[in-house]
């Protein structure tokens, strides 16, 4: 699946900036004026460096909140892994099952494991959802750039489905009980799961969805300075994912105010979260080609979305492909 996902996401990928090189006038090649001198360099690794570490605190902040202990050289791992597994999946769906799979690898429990990257993936969604209606509500300008009808409404009804899902996980993990057996007895009926692994399935799952359960409730009631951080960890990774366009433009000596091109970028990656495509592959670059033409010449269109994509996106996805495959060869040679 992964495979085939891979496909999809470069063909996508490749398709998409060939036809922004082929749509506006003047692109000819990949170049930035000043990207790859010394003073520049040094500032996109350290600019990165920030990036990945940030991500990789706001999953062990919300191990901490629970009181599990993860190495933070397994989170800057994850990271990775999250990155190739959600680009190469549509809707972004495999980065949550390969991180979990691989936390469970390394002894945490499912439940734990599955509650702590639905959290640090909530709490950046939240930030997010939450912060369109008052981006569509200050910056009226983007709405000619971006027309998103509806955005305030939708994205309130998304926190106020996370907010019923928490609510129904935490109060009702009785009823997801009785959905998951449902499901497990007609397994067996169509002899899918064997009679005899039935009762080690159920066992498990009836111990995963405690787990669960009761890492939400941790998470909430737990140590109050890793609640904090984790809320704050996330605030700094998503400022510096949508900062590097700014980087860029700032390079180009092109005149945009931080906040407008932060805005931007919420709302992209707003978009992006009902993209079917894996990794939002062809939707996320031709998507920002299109806005961000408002503000730049058509020549610097095509370099700005490639360099914007292969740092935030790009290079995570192919660093990650090595981890993935690294440690699948490791577990299954049991080193």
């Amino acid at each position: 699946m992964y495979v085939i996902g891979s496909l999809v996401f470069m063909s996508l990928a490749v398709i998409t900036l060939f036809l922004i090189f082929k749509g506006f006038k003047g692109s000819e090649g990949l170049v930035i004026p000043g990207l790859f001198t010394l003073a520049s360099g040094i500032k996109l690794v350290i600019l990165l460096l920030l990036f990945y570490t940030f991500d990789g605190l706001r999953l062990l902040c919300v191990f901490k909140t629970f009181g599990t202990d993860v190495s933070f050289l397994l989170m800057i791992k994850l990271i990775f892994i999250n990155v190739f597994a959600s680009g190469v999946t549509p809707l972004a769906t495999g980065g949550g099952f390969a991180q979990i799979y691989f936390l469970n690898k390394n002894k945490v429990p499912v439940g734990t494991a599955t509650a702590a990257t639905t959290i640090r993936t909530v709490i950046a969604s939240i930030i997010i959802f939450a912060s369109v209606p008052v981006i569509l509500t200050l910056e009226k300008g983007l709405k000619a750039v971006i027309p998103i009808q509806h955005g305030i409404i939708y994205s309130l009804l998304l926190i106020l489905m996370y907010a019923l899902l928490f609510y129904g996980l935490i109060k009702q993990k009785n009823l997801l009980k009785k959905v998951v057996y449902s499901i497990l007895r007609l397994l067996r009926r169509v002899h899918l799961l064997k009679s005899e692994k039935y009762e080690k399935v159920k066992a498990s799952v009836d111990k995963e969805i405690s787990h669960f359960a009761e890492s939400l409730l941790r998470f909430w009631y737990g140590r109050k300075i890793y609640f904090f951080l984790s809320i704050l960890s996330s605030v700094v990774y998503l400022f510096l994912l949508f900062v590097f366009p700014f980087f860029l433009l700032r390079l180009m000596k092109v005149k945009v105010h931080i906040l407008t091109v932060i805005s931007i970028q919420v709302l992209i990656t707003f978009l992006i979260y009902f993209t079917p495509t894996p990794g939002g592959s062809g939707v996320a670059e031709g998507g920002f080609a299109l806005i961000f033409a408002h503000f730049v010449t058509s020549a610097y269109i095509a370099p700005l979305t490639f360099y914007w994509r292969f740092f935030t996106m790009y290079l995570g996805m192919i660093i990650g492909f090595i981890v993935f495959y690294r440690e699948v060869w490791k577990k299954d040679n049991g080193v």
